[in-house]
């Protein structure tokens, strides 16, 4: 699990934000929201994720569990 959670800080950090289309956006901000609130997680925890630096911290795995799981990159068990 740690692996595939350095793997999503690296590729969070690699998306150029500024080059996707807005519906697209819009859509990953909803998730994001949705996920921040549900989790209560710091925003600069998240911001560090991005930036490859990952903080054992148990409301951020609950953030990243929760973009996976409304992604549908997960289930309910946790298998990916």
């Amino acid at each position: 699990c740690t692996v595939f959670l350095l793997f999503l800080s690296t590729i969070l950090a690699k998306v150029d934000e500024t080059h996707l289309p807005n519906d697209l956006k819009k859509s990953l901000q909803k998730l994001h929201d949705t996920c921040t609130e549900k989790t209560e997680v710091q925003e600069a925890l998240i911001e560090q994720l991005k930036s490859g630096i990952f903080v054992e911290d148990s409301k951020l795995k609950c953030y990243v569990k929760c973009l996976m799981m409304k992604a549908g990159a997960m289930d309910c068990e946790g298998n990916i």
